[in-house]
């Protein structure tokens, strides 16, 4: 969970609108995603990206979350790391998650080629103890107490 975790430390947790649709929470966390890559494609084509993929693949996972991700899509001046940023609904996103739930948090990734173990070991950290306590993405009143209950979840792996 370190990439998480950095991102926390880093002011990459960032409140969506109210009211925002998927394709919009996607585009919205991009933007953000592009600049803390140093993305060197245009934005653009990383959203086709992002949307392709949601096509194919619907990245929430349910109990509230989604995690899209890019692999390799975008070129940065540091290609050997992961990049993530992270987006919180009060209200959820309609996501057409597996369980109909609405998605609360958005965690966005960008994955090199050379960094695929890392990141699958980063999600697997993360969901081993989100799985055993889901957090209760309502009751969770603003983003200092998210990011506390995301540092909770790191301490407990």
């Amino acid at each position: 969970m370190k990439h998480l975790l950095h991102a926390l430390g880093n002011n990459a947790l960032h409140t969506l609108p109210d009211a925002i649709g998927k394709t919009a929470a996607i585009g919205h966390l991009a933007r953000h995603l592009a600049t803390c890559a140093h993305a060197t494609a245009p934005l653009d084509e990383l959203l086709a990206e992002l949307h392709q993929r949601e096509r194919h693949y619907n990245t929430a996972l349910g109990q509230g979350i989604a995690i899209p991700h890019l692999r390799a899509a975008i070129t940065t001046q540091h290609p050997a790391t992961i990049h993530c940023v992270l987006g919180w609904s009060p209200h959820g996103v309609d996501y057409d998650a597996p369980d109909g739930a609405p998605v609360h948090l958005i965690i966005m990734y960008y994955i090199p080629d050379a960094c695929k173990n890392a990141y699958l070991q980063e999600i697997a950290g993360f969901l081993k103890p989100f799985n055993k306590t889901p957090l209760d993405f309502p009751r969770i009143p603003d983003l200092d107490t998210l990011r506390a209950c995301l540092h909770a979840l790191a301490d407990a792996t």
